[in-house]
């Protein structure tokens, strides 16, 4: 009789444990580039405070410190960001510690603010690639919060352009420079490597920084995604197996509990 308490005892500890496991996040390789033109808002600054949800598991809101605005409209230099964490249906999670400073990936509706699915990045003026990223990304903004006179800053890629080429290609390796010319001449911008040599003929007078078609560029996203930002059962379908798991374990532990107090 014993035996079987015991058992049931370690029964119940299992269902206990299962049911508090926290849940698994992803690891986020999503790249930098593909973070900022999928994110409305794209800012700079620090968590200042991190208070947990207390009906929620490993869920929270912070009070973050904006430095600088890399996209999105102006906000305030001072902002609360809620849901951050785990979010059933997301497949990356945010930590956003206390005193530390983050690039953050955003969505806003009536003045709250709450992550994109996308985990934060760790920002430090010592931190070589970080700057690197900032210099070279296109389409970022270098905007002060609206009620901080202090700019803050880095230094980032404000003066990228499209343009429309007529280019004459030479290769070193014999390539199909027509193919590769007329790739060139169209409205999308192009990356040449060391091994191909170009002269420039003409520039059309036609040229317009990226950052002055960003709205248009968002509505086209927006538009194509055909969804809500704020809607995280329309972006992910719902991550089932978590709970299924727990609920399979429950279901064994009941049947062997029965099993044993028959006997």
């Amino acid at each position: 009789m014993l035996t079987n308490y015991i058992i049931l005892f370690g029964l119940l500890l299992l269902i206990l444990m299962v049911s508090c496991r926290p849940p698994e996040c992803q690891v986020d390789n999503v790249d930098f580039l593909t973070k900022v033109r999928d994110s409305p808002i794209v800012l700079l600054g620090e968590t200042m405070t991190k208070n947990m949800f207390p009906n929620a598991m490993n869920q929270f809101n912070v009070t973050f410190q904006v430095s600088c605005i890399f996209k999105g409209k102006p906000t305030n230099h001072t902002i609360s960001i809620s849901q951050a964490g785990f979010t059933s249906g997301r497949n990356y999670c945010q930590d956003l510690a206390a005193g530390t400073t983050y690039i953050v990936f955003l969505e806003e509706r009536h003045d709250v603010y709450r992550p994109m699915d996308f985990q934060e990045i760790e920002y430090s003026n010592n931190n070589n690639s970080t700057l690197e990223l900032l210099d070279k990304t296109c389409n970022l903004t270098h905007l002060k919060a609206k009620d901080y006179a202090i700019d803050e800053c880095p230094p980032v890629s404000t003066a990228c352009y499209e343009s429309k080429m007529d280019t004459i290609i030479s290769s070193k390796h014999g390539g199909d420079d027509a193919h590769f010319r007329d790739y060139l001449t169209s409205s999308h911008p192009a990356i040449i490597s060391g091994d191909m040599h170009y002269e420039q003929l003409n520039v059309s007078s036609n040229i317009h920084p990226i950052d002055s078609v960003q709205d248009e560029s968002d509505a086209t996203l927006n538009q194509q995604r055909g969804k809500s930002q704020f809607s995280d059962e329309h972006q992910h379908p719902p991550n089932h197996v978590s709970s299924t798991y727990q609920s399979f374990i429950v279901l064994i532990s009941f049947i062997v509990a029965c099993v044993v107090f028959v006997q």
